[in-house]
């Protein structure tokens, strides 16, 4: 091989080197790229972790008649939603069912709906402050209930469900989920409060609408 040819092979060396040494580097800065992004993602979605399950709390905090309760059959439920952190939390509107005690163990569904009468919001920022959001819901009263546990009051599970978020907002991969429980007690509007009285004993004949019992928490079950 002449000096001419061999000036070429070793530019097309060189070249075919430093290519691949470019295609190595541009791998491993895609790789190391992509490695932090995981990583803040992961440390993002701990932080909301910590946010959902040590920082706030959202439970049912009352139950009242609605004032045509004779003809709707409907309560107002109010869930409360608390945060003790130092930073605001965002968190999405919750949604909520309840299941009506029918029988020794068997729980019935019971219709669930916004109240019209709050404005809703998609997220809220919660700092320091308990956030209330009402709920309706709708109890036929031809549903039976368990009298065996409190006499005359009906048991409820309420169930809450909503996503703790960074402030930017939704985005997939990037939320956690926070469930809950709450039992109570409620007074069945079709009950008097004498038949109550006759079974119970209320501070000055008061007979409550909701009475609360100690919340059971089943995290992401």
């Amino acid at each position: 091989m002449n000096k001419k040819g061999r000036g070429q092979w070793v530019k097309t060396g060189l070249g075919v080197l430093g290519l691949a040494l470019l295609a190595v580097g541009l791998d491993h800065y895609v790789g190391s790229r992509q490695d932090a992004v995981i990583e803040e993602r992961d440390a993002k979605l701990e932080r909301l972790r910590e946010q959902a399950f040590y920082y706030i709390s959202a439970e049912i905090r009352d139950v009242r008649e609605s004032p045509d309760i004779e003809t709707s059959h409907q309560y107002i439920a109010t869930i409360r939603i608390d945060s003790v952190a130092d930073e605001p939390i965002y968190v999405s509107h919750p949604y909520v069912k309840a299941f009506l005690q029918t029988g020794e163990t068997s729980m019935t569904e019971v219709p669930v709906e916004e109240d019209s009468n709050h404005p809703t919001e998609q997220i809220y920022r919660v700092e320091n402050q308990s956030l209330d959001i009402s709920k309706v819901v709708t109890i036929d009263r031809a549903l039976p209930y368990n009298r065996n546990l409190l006499k005359r009051f009906m048991h409820i599970k309420f169930f809450i469900s909503l996503y703790v978020l960074p402030e930017s907002g939704f985005k997939e991969g990037e939320v956690v989920e926070r469930r809950s429980s709450t039992f109570v007690y409620v007074k069945p509007y079709y009950v008097t409060d004498e038949e109550i009285l006759a079974v119970h004993d209320f501070q000055d004949n008061k007979v409550p609408v909701y009475i609360p019992i100690t919340s059971f928490r089943k995290w992401n079950d």
